[in-house]
């Protein structure tokens, strides 16, 4: 089987790392199977560490340093202490790599304090809830001439009290890529050689997606917090946020921060896990699909096959059937269960003897169309043929890095829904979206 085509989920899902969980969908009634903290039990404090000297206006020594703990709980035998510790030392990462000793360097430097200067550190919140916080922090630093900004992004898995980096998270390859075909946005930063506008220049671009790889491949993590580290990340609803930092020598020439974009068909299956509304999760549906179009990737079948699934299951117009006919059709792709899904808008019947890109995977599916024991056979495609060892994503809710976003098999769903199965065998066999099926019946 080839992995990159077919597999349980886009593979740019799977490596940039999702952080979601959930195998059967948890509603207010339906609880088994589910890991996901449906609400958000902590909170965030700002603290403030303030030191002051002035002998006279020309020689003033001030740092403010506003950094955030966490407060609330995450349950039984579980703290924030040491997500509250982490947080600390990359808000005092200016001055050393803990704040221990970074207080220490600090109420020293005050004492030899002879010309004017003032640092004020601040923070914003990416994203918070119970599995993790993303910040970036920013430095606005004068010392007796003009002064300087610098940001840096911070991820924190709140539960086992670790920083997120990088190598963690994603695959260099596939940033790269969308490094170089210019498939991010500019969050912050200054590089001495170029404005923000030259960002996505193609020579720019190449030099970014160098430099970011040789920074990831020698960046280190030990104790404490390197703000200069490419190893660094944040994260949102939408977007991967990397750092790198160019220096020359001892001279620190300026930084980026860019954000890749997560995908959001990822992130919709996900809401779908925890037990968001239809309708929300419907208006989302409608936001992807100008996207979708736009980044057609004809090599990633199951990512289509989804966003056709979904289709049938939103009830979308018959003019997105059309566009993703002429997607296929642009493409050179021939394939029976894509047809049979698309034909079903206009009431067309798909001839078995259409060639099926992927018998082995999907030709139960087939059975069920053209066989008479329907559900049996759809139920035989769940718990055989769906989720096994073949599949690309199989055991993703075990990896330590958060992929797993729901095992969901839309096609199911979608070709029931077409057949008007009476499915109600299926409602509690895993892996079956059977309130989507029904919406709106």
């Amino acid at each position: 089987m080839n992995k990159k085509i077919i597999s349980c989920v886009s593979i740019l899902v799977l490596l940039l790392g999702l952080a979601w969980s959930c195998a059967i969908r948890k509603t207010s009634t339906t609880k088994n199977g589910s890991y996901y903290e449906n609400n958000q039990t902590l909170q965030v404090k700002n603290e403030v560490y303030t030191l002051e000297r002035e002998r006279n206006e020309a020689n003033i020594y001030n740092v403010t340093i506003n950094y955030p703990q966490l407060e609330g709980s995450l349950g039984p035998n579980k703290d924030i202490n040491k997500a509250n510790s982490l947080l600390k030392d990359a808000a005092f990462s200016m001055y050393a790599k803990t704040y221990v000793e970074a207080v220490a360097q600090l109420e020293e430097e005050v004492q030899d304090a002879h010309a004017y200067a003032g640092d004020v550190i601040n923070y914003d919140i990416l994203q918070l809830d119970n599995d993790y916080i993303s910040l970036v922090f920013s430095i606005d630093s004068c010392v007796g001439g003009p002064s300087y900004t610098h940001q840096y992004p911070v991820t924190i898995d709140i539960e086992k009290g670790e920083y997120i980096y990088f190598s963690d998270f994603a695959d260099i390859d596939v940033v790269q890529q969308m490094l170089q075909s210019g498939n991010f946005e500019v969050y912050a930063g200054t590089y001495s050689e170029f404005s923000d506008e030259d960002a996505h220049d193609s020579d720019v671009i190449n030099l970014f997606a160098k430099t970011f790889r040789k920074q990831v491949s020698a960046g280190t993590t030990g104790e404490g917090f390197d703000r200069f580290s490419s190893q660094n990340i944040g994260l949102d609803q939408q977007y991967l946020y990397i750092y790198f930092p160019f220096e020359n020598g001892i001279s620190f020439h300026g930084y980026y921060i860019l954000g890749i974009p997560r995908n959001q068909l990822g992130i919709l299956i996900a809401g779908y896990s925890k037990g968001d509304e239809l309708s929300i999760l419907e208006k989302e549906y409608q936001g992807l699909i100008d996207d979708w179009e736009e980044v057609w990737e004809p090599e990633y079948y199951n990512k289509n096959l989804k966003m056709i699934s979904l289709g049938i299951l939103f009830q979308a117009d018959s003019a997105f059937a059309q566009k993703v006919k002429n997607m296929l059709k642009s493409s050179n792709i021939n394939d029976w269960l894509y047809d049979f899904l698309l034909d079903s808008w206009d009431g067309e019947q798909t001839e078995a003897s259409k060639e099926m890109l992927f018998p082995n995977n999907f030709s139960t599916l087939q059975k069920v169309v053209f066989q008479e024991n329907k559900t049996e056979l759809l139920k035989k495609y769940l718990k055989n043929d769906w989720y096994n060892k073949d599949c690309g994503c199989y055991e993703a809710h075990k990896s330590r890095q958060n992929i797993y976003y729901g095992y969901w098999s839309f096609e199911a769903g979608a070709v029931a829904k077409i057949l008007q199965l009476d499915d109600k065998d299926l409602r509690n066999v895993p892996y079956y979206p059977y309130d989507m099926v029904h919406y709106k019946d």
